[in-house]
């Protein structure tokens, strides 16, 4: 497919596009072109931060000739057919803004021990409120003032629902020298993937 631009905005004081707004954006322009489709397996990792508008583009089978302005990377497998696609920067400036109250999912978590849980929706949707609370608990996990932990790869046996919201849980499995760490998604009490932060 040729590419499609994602037109999205800055995230609250973000100098960088959102993982989870990218994540949102590409799964909305993927359902415009697999409608009907389940989806078994989905997996979107990312390379580097975008501080311009990004393009998706993707194919049945893999993709050749790696971009250099790549920022993401993504795998779909869906009834019949496996897909491959990415995410690169253009070079189109991001012009719009908008807020971004992230301590009013804060406050609805629940910390315990490695894991974390929301215990109502917060009105924010299921992929910010899982980002959301793997930062919350990395940031009580491993606390210091000179490490950012940004989402950096999502693998999901399906992709989220609006209906996961409020119902999340998230725990940290894994930990490689506190740099990169996996942590296991969960709704209802069901595993439905992992996702993985690594320091900036």
């Amino acid at each position: 497919m040729k590419p499609v631009r994602l037109d999205l905005c800055l995230k609250g004081d973000r100098d960088y596009l959102s993982g989870a707004d990218l994540y949102a954006a590409l799964v909305a322009r993927l359902d415009d072109y697999l409608a009907g489709l389940r989806i078994s397996h989905f997996r979107l990792a990312f390379h580097g931060f975008a501080r311009k508008q990004v393009e998706m583009c993707f194919a049945k089978g893999r993709l050749q000739s790696e971009p250099q302005n790549l920022v993401g990377k993504f795998a779909l497998t869906s009834e019949a057919d496996e897909f491959q696609g990415w995410l690169t920067e253009t070079d189109v400036p991001i012009g719009c803004r908008y807020p971004y109250l992230e301590e009013n999912i804060h406050g609805l978590c629940v910390i315990n021990g490695r894991s974390v849980r929301i215990e109502s929706r917060s009105g924010f949707s299921s992929i910010e409120e899982v980002v959301s609370m793997t930062k919350l608990l990395h940031n009580r996990l491993f606390p210091s003032s000179d490490k950012r932990w940004v989402f950096s790869r999502i693998d999901l046996n399906r992709l989220l629902r609006p209906a996961d919201a409020g119902n999340l849980e998230v725990k940290l499995e894994q930990a490689l020298a506190t740099r990169i760490t996996r942590s296991r998604i969960l709704s209802g009490g069901s595993v439905i993937g992992s996702m993985f932060f690594s320091v900036a």
